[in-house]
């Protein structure tokens, strides 16, 4: 008995003290490592799904120096707007928007070589900066996750021939295009399918259920194929699948969050010939696009926002005066006419902001920060947005003409000699540019006609019959429908219109005025068939990128056609669809 007691202090000051070392040791089993803005934790059990798990853990640090690191747990990685979290050994990892302590669950991604068995190395993110995952089985590198401090993941194929996200739950996807039309895929247009292929253009732009949240996809050009999963037929459908095959190249993804980045709702009826002021607001300073169909051409259109209400004056479609789509101050404003009554949906989104302006990241600056400035600027080719230069004072033959006009009547032609053949020569050089531009269309019909015909059995029947005969249309209409009066024929015109200023005599104006209304009859025709090629191109885009769905083959040749398609329709004319913002919507101009 003595000993008992003498020995009981000891033996439960050490149990004490066993019992203490093991509440540290369990405080601390988290483990955390933060660099450049991004953050790793390797929880001490499986993650919930619940931010409470970061203030309900005790971390311990690691050090950047101790990297690469292998790890023996499922890891997080996320940012301040971001986090991926890894289960089942790397065979899955989920994706969640984060705003503080509020998580919502965005994609669940699986690539192709993933298995329960793999391993994780935590890594530097190389020249990027940031921190990565590397899944590692059998000392080979299943692919890796990496991300950087703005959350943007860049997911490297390694063994993975497939990358897909699933549980997105996409109202529209859409493949941009700066350049002609975005191409719009909503599920509604596609009742019976299960799965889209569309073409790879380095960018897609998925709408996320709900209307605050953006997911944009970008990876670099190469051999891509794309495809786009359906959810069940019954009720409204979603897109709930994205699978990139990425050929050896990474696939960046972001997922942006922010109330009402993305707005539809259809138009109703009552709306046309007045001025409509819509329920949704702009939440940041961007270059809105609102996106409906125009029956008078057959197409849907994006249209930037303007800045305030202004006039068409009959550019860009026919018989339009009214800009459809504005703002004023902070109400967003519609305006439809008779050729263009309202039908379908309106579909506003963004996919740039002006410089300098303040918001989340917009799908072109993601673009440009995955595949670098210079590689994003060529793919989007924002030099072929801007109009050809015609003439330096942009005027117009009626412009042009009616200003002499005005000369020859009040019999000042002598003393506007030199503006007026200077104004001649300009009105035969004009009518010269845009019938090489109509010509271009019609080489741009039978290239596009020639690409059918070769590779066009891989289409269903009916859509490539009808592909075939609108790039006939545009082939023909070049061909058959410009003025028949030649080049040297205007100019024997303009010569003469010239001669009139020599010397002053009653008969110039009355001449002048029959040889101008002859220039302004062959331009305006050839004016308006500019605009009618350009029409005809964009619905080919459109119809294009609806009828080759059904295999990686027909998206490649999708993507042939659309780029064929943007080509010719890069550097419009004036009178030619281009979207473009008014001065006063952009804050960000010097």
């Amino acid at each position: 008995m003595p000993t008992q007691k003498t020995n009981t202090p000891a033996v439960l000051l050490a149990t004490i003290l066993i019992l203490c070392v093991s509440g540290r040791a369990d405080a601390v089993d988290g483990q955390t490592l933060s660099h450049q803005g991004v953050t790793v934790w390797i929880p001490p059990t499986g993650f919930s799904g619940s931010a409470k798990i970061f203030g309900e853990t005790s971390w311990q640090t690691i050090a950047a120096e101790q990297l690469p690191k292998t790890l023996t747990r499922d890891p997080l990685i996320g940012t301040d707007t971001a986090l991926c979290a890894f289960d089942s050994g790397g065979s899955r990892i989920t994706i969640y928007s984060r705003q503080g302590d509020r998580l919502v669950k965005r994609a669940s991604l699986r690539p192709s070589a993933a298995a329960p068995d793999g391993q994780y190395r935590l890594v530097r993110n190389g020249d990027r900066n940031g921190l990565g995952v590397e899944v590692v089985r059998d000392g080979k590198i299943q692919y890796s996750l990496r991300m950087i401090g703005s959350g943007l993941l860049e997911l490297e194929p390694g063994q993975a021939d497939v990358l897909a996200a699933s549980e997105c739950r996409l109202s529209y996807a859409l493949v941009p295009s700066l350049i002609g039309t975005d191409l719009v895929y909503a599920p509604a247009a596609f009742p019976e399918k299960e799965r889209l292929h569309v073409p790879s253009m380095s960018l897609l732009v998925g709408l996320v259920e709900g209307g605050d949240c953006t997911m944009v996809a970008a990876w670099p050009p190469g051999g891509q194929t794309v495809e786009l999963g359906l959810s069940n037929p019954v009720g409204q459908r979603h897109f709930d699948r994205f699978a990139v095959a990425p050929a050896g190249e990474s696939v960046f993804l972001q997922f942006v969050e922010h109330p009402g980045i993305w707005h539809a709702e259809p138009l109703r009826p009552a709306w046309l010939e007045k001025d409509t002021v819509i329920g949704w607001k702009r939440p940041f300073e961007a270059k809105w696009i609102g996106r409906f169909y125009i029956e008078s051409e057959a197409i849907s259109y994006p249209f930037y926002f303007a800045g305030e209400k202004r006039k068409l004056w009959g550019r860009y479609m026919r018989s339009w005066y009214e800009f459809p789509v504005w703002f004023d101050g902070d109400r967003t404003c519609l305006h439809f006419e008779k050729k263009f009554p309202p039908q379908g949906d309106l579909l506003i989104y963004c996919l740039e902001k002006h410089r300098k302006a303040a918001g989340p990241a917009s799908p072109v600056e993601i673009l440009q920060e995955a595949i670098g400035s210079d590689a994003a600027s060529k793919l989007l080719d924002f030099a072929g947005i801007e109009e050809r230069p015609l003439l330096a004072h942009h005027e117009a033959v009626c412009a042009m003409t009616n200003k002499m006009q005005e000369i020859f009547d009040a019999g000042n032609e002598v003393k506007q000699r030199a503006f007026i053949e200077q104004r001649c020569g300009d009105v035969a050089r004009f009518i010269g540019m845009i019938r090489r531009r109509v010509e271009e269309y019609g080489e741009f019909g039978q290239r596009v006609g020639n690409l059918l015909r070769e590779r066009g059995q891989i289409l269903p029947d009916e859509g490539r019959e009808e592909l075939q005969s609108l790039a006939d249309d545009i082939e023909q209409v070049a061909g058959e429908d410009l003025p028949k009066v030649s080049l040297g024929e205007v100019r024997g015109w303009t010569d003469q219109m010239k001669g009139f200023a020599a010397e002053v005599r009653p008969t110039n104006a009355k001449e002048y005025e029959k040889l101008a209304r002859q220039c302004r009859s062959v331009a305006g025709s050839q004016d308006e068939l500019a605009r009618e090629e350009s029409i005809r191109a964009i619905r080919l885009m459109e119809m294009a990128a609806a009828i080759g769905v059904d295999s990686p083959q027909q998206a490649g040749l999708v993507a042939q056609i659309v780029a064929d398609c943007r080509q010719v329709l890069r550097s419009p004319t004036w009178w030619e669809p281009r979207r473009y913002c008014e001065p006063k919507s952009n804050p960000g101009a010097p």
